[in-house]
């Protein structure tokens, strides 16, 4: 037993960034194993539960009883009560089905009776914000920005219900509350639906994935209007999920009639435009950011909303339609602006350190105005236009299909790895560089013991390991690079049997000009 609970940490990869909660009081929710007839546990599973509760108990993880997934049930185990009928009779989440209720269609969903196969990622009552902050230079930038937009949303919702009212209301003459309501309801649509998955995965088969997609699909055409996709972020000591790096599961497999509720310590947002996503996170992105201003590519990367030059007067407008709207239909506000950039990307971005990695000299040079050219070309170089290159899915825009998808190798239907399945995957993808192709290498591997969420991905591009792979964007995905990529052909750089970036000055300035 101490050799398996040493060894624990080199069987899988343990997730850096890890979000420590502690919480009771769930006890009165019924927290069971995968019940479908066709979806039980295998056996081997099982055997384990007992090693596995005794590592935990000797650790004290006992607050996530992650473990019980292992059991083998029945179908006649599961609770009668939907999804909706668990939320909306628990006092612990009283805010999540206040925002529910304003979006009748998705209510319907969750209390489909007929309907198995629904997962639900519910934040509870504590994940929500109580009241809107100020910006604490000490607090993650992503939760900081969006945790306020979404205590702005709860107060918009409970003074407008106070004053009474709505866009359903019949008796109700004012137009501008009339439209407040429809801008909240457009924001509420999109976050809900990106909480939910249109397939049942317990919490053991969730951490088979390093992205799921989920029932969000965005109206305006961004993503080649495929579902959003949310990033799981495995960790085996302690166990734990986190979803967006930044919302950790609390509470695996509360089972409903038709699906399976996880717990989550943080509402998920959906994510903004690529570019967007790197501004949140400065203290990994600056530069590159920087960087791509200062010559101009925000549209190669970015997709946002943008607004008429005589519509100021809106600002809520704009709001709406950068984080949701209906992109067509008959809205009052249809004909103020229109969507920008790239509607579908992919983004190998090289951190802060990468950029600092590089010879002093060269970076002088790279932002001066005589290195406009090549940090211009060397930018275009790290995109992948009309492909959205995820670990275990990659959409080809142009041709309106796959290159790749876990659903073909296992025969599921629905794009959900549940069985482990090994990949080892290569393609040249052509980049925003001219004649330029990037070669990447996908590779998921298996440890010898079947461990919770004990899959690992790796992402190599012209050989070099990515960071951090699979953060999502409404218009695609950004692979953190701990390099800055060498855009010469790979024979070249065998022939000069140089380190990537050693003698620059005798091939970069030629290269720009080229």
């Amino acid at each position: 037993m101490k050799l398996l609970v040493l060894a624990l940490p080199f069987l899988t990869r343990v997730s850096a960034l890890t979000l420590p909660h502690t919480d009771s009081g769930w006890s009165q929710l019924r927290v069971g194993p995968l019940t479908s007839e066709h979806r039980t546990s295998p056996p081997h599973e099982w055997r384990l539960n007992s090693v596995w509760k005794t590592i935990a108990g000797a650790f004290g993880w006992t607050e996530l009883d992650v473990f019980d997934v292992f059991e083998g049930v029945t179908k006649d185990d599961r609770p009668l009560k939907t999804i909706w009928e668990i939320i909306s009779e628990s006092k612990d989440f009283t805010k999540l089905t206040k925002l529910i209720k304003l979006d009748d269609e998705f209510r319907k969903k969750l209390d489909e009776s007929h309907h198995l196969g629904w997962t639900f990622f519910a934040p509870d009552n504590r994940a929500f914000p109580s009241r809107p902050h100020h910006d604490d230079p000490d607090k993650d930038n992503i939760l900081s920005s969006r945790e306020n937009a979404l205590a702005y949303l709860l107060q918009r919702v409970e003074s407008l219900e106070r004053s009474g009212g709505g866009d359903d209301d019949d008796h109700d003459d004012d137009d501008d509350k009339k439209h407040k309501w429809k801008i909240i309801k457009e924001i509420v649509r999109e976050v809900l639906r990106y909480h939910l998955l249109p397939y049942e995965l317990n919490y053991f088969h969730l951490g088979w994935n390093s992205s799921l997609a989920t029932d969000l699909v965005t109206p305006e055409g961004s993503f080649d209007h495929q579902p959003q996709r949310v990033k799981l972020e495995k960790s085996l000591v302690p166990p734990s999920l986190t979803l967006n790096k930044y919302a950790r599961i609390k509470r695996g497999d509360v089972w409903a009639s038709n699906g399976v509720i996880h717990v989550i310590d943080h509402p998920l947002f959906p994510p903004f435009g690529v570019l967007d996503q790197a501004f949140l996170v400065p203290q990994y992105f600056s530069t590159l950011t920087s960087a791509i201003q200062k010559v101009g590519l925000e549209d190669a990367v970015n997709w946002w909303y943008e607004h008429d030059k005589d519509d100021d007067k809106d600002k809520d407008k704009i709001k709406v339609r950068r984080f949701g709207g209906d992109g067509d239909g008959d809205n009052d506000h249809k004909h103020h602006g229109h969507f920008v950039g790239t509607p579908s990307v992919t983004l190998f971005a090289p951190t802060n350190d990468a950029w600092k990695a590089l010879p002093q000299k060269l970076v002088n040079y790279l932002f001066s105005p005589f290195g406009k050219r090549a940090l211009t070309k060397l930018l275009r170089f790290h995109i992948i236009p009309d492909y959205i290159v995820y670990t275990e899915w990659v959409h080809d825009v142009r041709k309106k299909k796959d290159v790749l998808s876990l659903d073909d190798r296992e025969g599921n239907g629905d794009g959900v790895s549940t069985k482990g399945t090994e990949l080892d995957f290569e393609f040249p993808f052509p980049t925003a560089l001219k004649g330029a192709k990037l070669d990447v290498h996908i590779v998921k591997t298996l440890p010898n013991l079947p461990l919770p969420g004990g899959a690992s991905f790796d992402i190599f591009v012209q050989g070099h390991r990515v960071e951090d792979n699979d953060l999502p964007a409404r218009n695609g995905v950004v692979h953190a690079l701990g390099v800055v990529l060498d855009p010469r052909p790979k024979k070249d750089r065998q022939e000069k049997g140089d380190k990537d970036w050693d003698n620059w000055e005798e091939w970069l300035p030629r290269w720009a000009e080229e």
